[in-house]
This record gives C-alpha cells, structure tokens and sequence, in this order.
C-alpha cells in the first residue's frame, strides 16, 4: 500500500512550483465562521467556466474548504449544521446557500468508483472498506456527496489539483498525462462544476457573500 505521505509529497510536486505553493499554503489557514453581507448581483463570467451557481445560492451562505480526504468537520457535517439551523430558525434547504469546495488531496472523491478501482487510490485514505474489509475499490464518498447535494449543496472542483492528481495517476499507471487528464475529466461525479482551481472557488464564493468554514 502507498504510503499516505508519500503519495502526498507526489501529488504537491505534480501540481508544479507555483501553484503547489498556493494550494499547500491554503490548507494552513484557520477556521472562520465569518459572514459577509450577500452580493446584490453576481458578476458576469467573461469565460467559459461556469460562474452561474452564484445565483443560485440561498440567503443564509457558507463555503467550506474541503482540501484533504481525511479533513475533520470536512463534507461529512455541512448537513448536521444544515438540519441545527432548521432546528433553531426554521429554515428550509431553499433558504440556504452551501458550497463545498473539494481541493488540493480531496480531489479524488469527485471521480467514479471505476476511477477509484482503476487507479487504486484508496491508499490516500486511513481506512479500509468494511463490507469486505480490504482497501476500497470505490468511491467511499459518493454517497455522502450525493446526499449533500440532494439537500442543495453545491460542489465545487479545483481543476488544477484534478491535473495534478491525474499526472500522478499517469506516472503510477506508466501512461500518457494528457489522456488521463482527459479520462478523469470525463469521469467526474453528477453536477460537480468545476473551477480554474479551489482558492478561486472560496473567494467568489466569499465575494457573493458566503462565510468560510473549515
């Protein structure tokens, strides 16, 4: 089994000197439950990235950073804090605005459990499948981000990090970079949007008046 560090030095050098130096200096900052005051109206994507989520959010808004497999709160609590605020205010899952911005190491599980069988990344987690008590051959976060999105969370992907993980991927396989790059980017799960990279994600996300969660 790949040892997880390892395959975490491997990736951060894949993503290249300057990018690896943003995505990596991300992950050392501090929790915030801070919010800002909603943007009015969304700016105008000028590109062919999508940019209309921001007009789909609902007025009580939060983006969490989600930059690591194993990250604690991580995906796994957007909805026990969702289901607390419907509990104390009333709310409903159309009056909230969730993104989750899967990042840097966590971008694995945004692809398929073909994918997930295909290249063997179960070793970038700690723990074993407990239905047949081996290494995963799947997608163990499927579920979970199927379920988030169910209640209206919105997925967003960094493309950069993807890149990187699928130059990793190609050199454990001995193929060619740009035809994996090519077959990740086909093998993405349902409604994931995908972003020129996650920093991006968090402040657009902010800018339209999310508050930071991580």
């Amino acid at each position: 089994m790949t040892d997880t560090h390892s395959s975490r030095r491997e990736f951060v050098a894949l993503l290249g000197g300057g990018t690896a130096a943003l995505l990596t200096g991300a992950c050392a900052s501090a929790a915030s439950t801070a919010t800002a005051s909603p943007s009015p109206a969304p700016a105008q994507s000028r590109s062919s990235w999508d940019d209309s989520w921001t007009a789909r959010l609902g007025r009580h808004r939060t983006v969490f950073d989600v930059a690591d497999l194993d990250a604690n709160p991580g995906i796994g609590q957007v909805i026990p804090i969702l289901d607390a605020w419907h509990e104390v205010h009333g709310t409903t899952d159309r009056d909230m605005g969730y993104v989750g911005v899967i990042r840097h190491m966590a971008v694995s599980m945004l692809l398929t459990d073909d994918m997930w069988a295909k290249y063997d990344l179960a070793p970038d987690i700690k723990h074993m499948d407990p239905k047949t008590k081996l290494p995963y051959k799947r997608n163990p976060f499927a579920p979970l981000l199927a379920m988030v999105q169910r209640r209206g969370v919105l997925l967003l992907g960094c493309s950069s990090a993807m890149t990187g993980l699928a130059g990793m991927l190609a050199q454990r396989a001995k193929a060619e970079a740009p035809a994996v790059t090519q077959e990740v980017q086909a093998n993405l799960m349902p409604g994931v949007i995908m972003q020129p990279n996650g920093l991006y994600a968090l402040t657009r996300a902010q800018d339209v008046g999310c508050g930071y969660m991580r």
